[in-house]
């Protein structure tokens, strides 16, 4: 009897250590999601923003970073989207599923096709900024507001994409890496950091020099 008793202890020992252990995920799940929140919600949007893509060759014995400036004053939603998905690490460790030669790479994808995306999406803010070697458009369906996490990035100038997807961005340094990234490569984070901060009180003037559409 006494052996019974003791089995049923230990038994009920066991199922509240594997319940303390659920709990404690669970709770620091909400503590990282809360986090994130927090980072959002105090985020100062009205700053001049750069995006650092850090690229990651699939076998993963490459990497570089290119570095992306936003145009806020021609899509700020889009800017504003990218940037909110980049600081709650959304795209970190996606894959790059599409390589076309002298076209795009597009990337942004949870699930790492071309059907993905955050669970929303986006009005279009088409706009006047050409797709040149380097620029970054939101890929998406037929609808023009359709557009969520997707992404493409232009390998050569694409006329004919110009007015039909919105511009929000162009690659102003290491614009080399695009000639490196093949399909099944890795996006393997995406950090913002503070255009000033980055090339200094002259940044504006950076811009004008190292982007392509003289903006």
């Amino acid at each position: 009897m006494k052996k019974i008793f003791t089995l049923m202890f230990l038994f009920i020992t066991l199922i509240f250590t594997f319940y303390g252990c659920e709990e404690k995920k669970k709770e620091e799940v909400k503590v990282e999601t809360k986090e994130e929140n927090d980072v959002i919600k105090n985020f100062n949007f009205s700053k001049d923003y750069l995006a650092l893509f850090v690229w990651q060759s699939k076998d993963g014995k490459e990497e570089d970073t290119m570095v992306i400036r936003f145009y806020p004053e021609k899509a700020p939603n889009h800017v504003k989207n990218f940037i909110t998905l980049s600081l709650k690490k959304f795209y970190d460790g996606l894959i790059i599923f599409r390589v076309e030669p002298k076209f795009v790479i597009q990337t942004g994808s949870p699930d790492n096709t071309n059907r993905g995306g955050p669970g929303y999406t986006i009005d279009a803010e088409f706009n006047d900024i050409k797709h040149l070697k380097g620029t970054v458009a939101m890929a998406r369906a037929q609808d023009p507001n359709s557009a969520g996490s997707q992404f493409y990035i232009c390998l050569d100038s694409t006329p004919n994409l110009d007015g039909k997807y919105t511009v929000f961005g162009q690659v102003i340094k290491n614009i080399e890496v695009l000639d490196k990234i093949q399909k099944g490569d890795y996006m393997k984070k995406i950090i913002i950091v503070e255009a000033i901060e980055y090339f200094g009180p002259d940044y504006k003037k950076i811009f004008k020099e190292k982007d392509p559409h003289g903006e």
